[in-house]
C-alpha cells in the first residue's frame, strides 16, 4: 500500500491499543532519568527536564514508552539539553506550551506527534534538525516559523496539521523531506528567506532550486511556468482539499506518486507539456480527486501509472471499497494516454479532430508518395478501391483524377494547406505548434540537423486541428558548428513557431544524483522495482533528467533482511540509495549454552548460538544476567576486559561483523555460516568465576529486545542457559 498512509495507520493503531489499556496497568513515576545525564520531574502537569546532553528515544509500544505518560500540560526543557527524543511527547493532547533552551539542537521523529493542544512550536535559532513527523497531527498549530539555523527537515513533518495556515522557512535549510505538509487542507502561504541558496518559493510553491523539484504546496499554489520546476515530488499536494485548479506547465518531466491525492476540491487540471518531455505520471497521483471531472493531457508520449486517476467508494456500506474513475481524460488520438485509457477502461475524449483526406497510406502525413498513389489510379496504373476514393477523391466527384493528385501534391509540397483537401468550406490557419519534439534535440558539435520524429499541429479558425510531420525544409536557425542553445524556427504556410536544441562539445558524464526515489521497502523474495525512479545526469555545462532502469542498479539481494545500499551507475558515474528488505514471519532461535565451572575458574566460555530461517545483515538482541558475581573477561576477539556484571545488567549483541557496546560491557560476532536455508551466528563470551561464588548464574535472553535495524520486533524462540558453579 502507500508509504505515508501505512506509517500513520500503524501509529494510530498503536495509539488505540494503548488507550484501551486499563489505567491500573500503566504505572507512571513522578521523576526519573531520561538520558545519561538528564532527569525529569512531573508536578501538576508541568514536566521539567534538566541536565546536559541527549534525551533518550522512546516508543509508542508498551516496551519503552516515555516514563512521564501523556498527562503533560506544559514542558520546560532546561539549558544544557541538546535533543528531544523520538516519541517523547507522543499523544500528549493536553500539552499547550513548550519552553526550549538555546542548547537544543535536534528534535527527533514523532517527538510531538498528535499534541493537538499545542499552538506554538517554540522553535528558535540554534535548532538544526527536525526529524520525521515531529509535529505531525498537531491540529492546533496555525503558523510555523522555521529559524535560519535549521538545516534538515524530515518527511511528513507537519502531516495532518489541519489548522496550519502559514509556514515561513529560514535561510539555512539544506535538505527537506517529502510530504511535509500533506493533509494540511488549510495551508494558505509558504515563504522562505530569499538568501537561501538551496530552495526558493514561487507562487506559494516550495522548490528545490538545485534539482528543480517542487516539494511542497498549498491551496493557493500556482506552479510557475518559468522552467524552475522539472518534477513534482511525491505527496506534494496530498490532502490539499482547498486546491481547486492546477495547471502543470511545459517542462515538467515527472509527477510523483500521491502528488495530488485526496484533493477533493480540485475541479480542473491541465498538463500543458506539448514537447513530450513529461515522461511519467506516478501511482495515485490524482487518487480520490472525486470532483475532478476532466483533465487535459497535451503530451502524446507520457507514461501513466495504472492507478494514477483512481478513486474509491463503498457503495453498499460493507466496508469493501471499489475502484472507479470519475475523471475523463482529454487526450490526443493515438497518444500513450489514449492507449492507457483503453487498457484501463477510463473515460476519455479526443482533443480537436483529424482527417485522412490526402493520406491514402494512413501514416498521418501527406507526402509525395500519397500524390503518386492517386496519380497511379488516375492513370489506370492501379485499381481504385473504396478506401482510395474516400482518401483521394478531393473534389468529391466520385472518381480519382489527375486534378485530385495535383491537389494532394500541392499540400505535400507545402504550397497549400491540408484543409484544402477536406472539401468543406475554406478555413484559415491561425497558428502552428510543435507538439512532438524531434527524437534528437541534443547534438555533438559537428552533427547535422535531424528532425525525424517531430510533429507540428495546425490550429484552424473553425476549431479543428491537424498534425503533420516536421520536415527539415520547415526548419531554419541551426548551426551545428558552434556550442550553444539554438532556438529553431518552424515555418508552415506562412505561420511560425519555435523549439530549442542544444549543441555540446561532448557527452562525458561528470556525476549523477537520484532525483526521484523508486520503491524502497521490500519483503523477502520481492524483485527489484525501479518504476518512478529517476536520476539527474550532470555533464560539462548541462544536465538532463532520465528515468531509472533496472540495469542501472546493482547491489540488491532479496534474500538478505535489513538495510541495503544500492548503487546506481550511468555513463561511468555512480550514486547510491538505500532500500530495506523485511521478513516479519521469519523465526529465530536463540540458544544460550549451559556449562559447569568451579569457583575461582578463569576464562570460562559460554556460547550463544542464533539460528535463523532467513539471512540477516543486522539484528540486535540483549542478555540479562542474574544474580551478580560473574567477571566478564571479553569475547573471542577481544579477551582483555575485566568487567564485573551486576544483577540485571544487559549486554547488546549485533549479528554483523561490528562490535556492540553497552556501557563497558562489550561483545561481537565470533562466526557465522550458512547451511541450506539455515543461517547460524555464533558468539563466544568468557567469564572469571569469583572464588566464593556458587549456584546457577542465569544468562537470559530478553524477549522484548530482538530487533532489526528499523527497530522492528523479530519473532523468536529463546533457550536460556548460564553457568553452574559447583
Amino acid at each position: 500500500m502507500k508509504k505515508f498512509t501505512k506509517i500513520i495507520s500503524a501509529i494510530l493503531t498503536a495509539a488505540l491499543l494503548l488507550a484501551l489499556l486499563p489505567a491500573g496497568m500503566i504505572v507512571r513515576a513522578e521523576s526519573g532519568t531520561c538520558g545519561d545525564n538528564l532527569t525529569w520531574t512531573l508536578e501538576n502537569g508541568v514536566l521539567t527536564i534538566s541536565g546536559t546532553g541527549k534525551m533518550e528515544d522512546y516508543s509508542i509500544w508498551e516496551d519503552y514508552p516515555a516514563p512521564w505518560g501523556r498527562a503533560v500540560k506544559s514542558v520546560i526543557i532546561s539549558e544544557g539539553v541538546t535533543s528531544i527524543g523520538c516519541y517523547a511527547f507522543y499523544d500528549c493532547a493536553e500539552l499547550t506550551s513548550v519552553s526550549i533552551p538555546d542548547s537544543l539542537k535536534n528534535i527527533y521523529s514523532y517527538a510531538f506527534y498528535r499534541c493537538t493542544g499545542l499552538t506554538d512550536t517554540a522553535l528558535h535559532e540554534g535548532v538544526q534538525t527536525i526529524e520525521y513527523g515531529a509535529f505531525s497531527g498537531c491540529t492546533g498549530l496555525t503558523s510555523v516559523v522555521i529559524p535560519d539555523s535549521v538545516v534538515w527537515l524530515g518527511d511528513e513533518l507537519f502531516f495532518g496539521c489541519t489548522g496550519l495556515t502559514s509556514v515561513s522557512i529560514g535561510s539555512g535549510l539544506e535538505s527537506a523531506g517529502g510530504a511535509m505538509f500533506a493533509e494540511c487542507p488549510n495551508l494558505e502561504t509558504i515563504t522562505i528567506a530569499e538568501s537561501n541558496p538551496n530552495y526558493h518559493v514561487s507562487g506559494n510553491c516550495l522548490i528545490d532550486t538545485r534539482y528543480k523539484s517542487l516539494i511542497a504546496g498549498c491551496k493557493n499554489s500556482v506552479i510557475p511556468a518559468d522552467g524552475s520546476v522539472r518534477s513534482i515530488s511525491e505527496a506534494t499536494f496530498q490532502g490539499c482539499t482547498g486546491l481547486t485548479s492546477v495547471s502543470i506547465p511545459e517542462g515538467v518531466v515527472n509527477i510523483g506518486q500521491l502528488a495530488f491525492s485526496g484533493c477533493t476540491g480540485l475541479t480542473s487540471a491541465e498538463i500543458l507539456d506539448t514537447s513530450d518531455t513529461l515522461l511519467f505520471i506516478g501511482a495515485w497521483a490524482f487518487e480520490n480527486c472525486s470532483n475532478l471531472k476532466s483533465i487535459t493531457i497535451l503530451s502524446r508520449n507520457t507514461g501513466i501509472s495504472t492507478e494514477a486517476f483512481v478513486s474509491w467508494k463503498d457503495e453498499d456500506g460493507d466496508g469493501e471499497f471499489e475502484a472507479y474513475y470519475p475523471t475523463t481524460l482529454r487526450i490526443y488520438e493515438g497518444s500513450r494516454a489514449h492507449q492507457y485509457a483503453l487498457a484501463n477502461g477510463i473515460p476519455y475524449e479526443f482533443i480537436g479532430g483529424s482527417t485522412a483526406k490526402g493520406d491514402p497510406d494512413g501514416d498521418g502525413q501527406i507526402t509525395v508518395a500519397d500524390a503518386l498513389s492517386a496519380l497511379r489510379v488516375a492513370a489506370r496504373l492501379a485499381e481504385s478501391t473504396d478506401a482510395l476514393i474516400a482518401s483521394c477523391d478531393i473534389d468529391g466527384d466520385g472518381v480519382i483524377t489527375v486534378a485530385d493528385a495535383l491537389s494532394i501534391l500541392r499540400v505535400a509540397a507545402k504550397l497549400a494547406d491540408p484543409s484544402s483537401l477536406d472539401g468543406a468550406e475554406p478555413v484559415e490557419l491561425l497558428h502552428i505548434q510543435v507538439t512532438t519534439l524531434p527524437t534528437k534535440i541534443r547534438y555533438i558539435k559537428g552533427e547535422p540537423l535531424d528532425v525525424s520524429g517531430g510533429e507540428v499541429t495546425l490550429h484552424y479558425d473553425n476549431g479543428s486541428d491537424k498534425t503533420v510531420a516536421l520536415t527539415a525544409d520547415m526548419v531554419t536557425g541551426f548551426d551545428g558548428s558552434t556550442v550553444g542553445v539554438y532556438t529553431l524556427t518552424v515555418t508552415y504556410c506562412g505561420k511560425m513557431t519555435t523549439f530549442n536544441v542544444t549543441v555540446v562539445e561532448d557527452e562525458t558524464v561528470l556525476r549523477i544524483a537520484v532525483t526521484n526515489l523508486p520503491k524502497t521497502a521490500y519483503k523477502v523474495g520481492e524483485e527489484l522495482d525501479v518504476s518512478g525512479g529517476a536520476i539527474t545526469v550532470i555533464y560539462n555545462g548541462w544536465s538532463e533528467w532520465i528515468p531509472m532502469t533496472v540495469d542501472m542498479v546493482s547491489g540488491f539481494d532479496n534474500s538478505i533482511v535489513g538495510t541495503q545500499v544500492l548503487t546506481v551507475s550511468y555513463g561511468g558515474a555512480t550514486t547510491t540509495y538505500n532500500v530495506t528488505v523485511k521478513d516479519p514471519a521469519a523465526k529465530v532461535t536463540v540458544s544460550v549454552e549451559t556449562v559447569e565451572a568451579a569457583p575461582g575458574a578463569k576464562g570460562v566460555e559460554v556460547k550463544i548460538i542464533v539460528n535463523a530461517a532467513s539471512k540477516w545483515n543486522w539484528v540486535s538482541m540483549q542478555l540479562f544476567f542474574d544474580p551478580a558475581g560473574l567477571i566478564y573477561k571479553g569475547y573471542e576477539t577481544n579477551p582483555v576486559l575485566n568487567d564485573e556484571i551486576n544483577a540485571g545488567e544487559k549486554i547488546n549483541f549485533y549479528m554483523d561483523d561490528t562490535t556492540a557496546k553497552n556501557g563497558t560491557i562489550t561483545t561481537s560476532l565470533s562466526s557465522k555460516k550458512e547451511e541450506g536455508n539455515n543461517y547460524e551466528y555464533l558468539f563466544v563470551m568468557k567469564f572469571d568465576i569469583p572464588s566464593g561464588a556458587s549456584g546457577f548464574k542465569h544468562i537470559v535472553v530478553d524477549v522484548a529486545a530482538l530487533k532489526d535495524r528499523e527497530n522492528t520486533d523479530i519473532p523468536f524462540v529463546a533457550v536460556n542457559g548460564g553457568i553452574i558453579v559447583a
